[in-house]
């Protein structure tokens, strides 16, 4: 019986994502203010998962630095690692995270007891 072959196993489907992906890359990045196009850049072209976070972030908030410092979404799988947040001088890249409205703080941690009467 004949292997009926994915698209991706061939060769030159690869080089047609990658030449793809290539003009896509060089689309997006005149659209990145040109102050954070070398960071999307690295992250891009490297394995840099630090430069992927930090171009991720930057991208969530439309390029806007301080919205990632006051970045209200806690159940983001990248909030503890988000960019531009301060570390404390005395701890070794232990982040000061900013405190949360108790509103949200209650929702996560109690998601059970919305509605329910006591």
């Amino acid at each position: 019986m004949q292997k009926i072959s994915k698209q991706s196993d061939r060769p030159e489907a690869k080089s047609e994502m990658e030449l793809l992906r290539k003009q896509k890359i060089e689309h997006r990045l005149k659209e990145i203010p040109k102050q954070y196009r070398g960071i999307y850049k690295k992250a891009v072209e490297t394995n840099s998962k630090t430069a992927a976070i930090h171009a991720f972030c930057l991208e969530c908030v439309c390029w806007q630095k301080d919205e990632i410092i006051n970045c209200t979404a806690v159940i983001c799988p990248l909030y503890s690692v988000r960019p531009f947040v301060e570390t404390r001088k005395n701890t070794k890249n232990k982040r000061i995270l900013p405190t949360c409205p108790e509103r949200h703080v209650v929702s996560l941690v109690e998601p059970s007891r919305r509605g329910r009467r006591s």
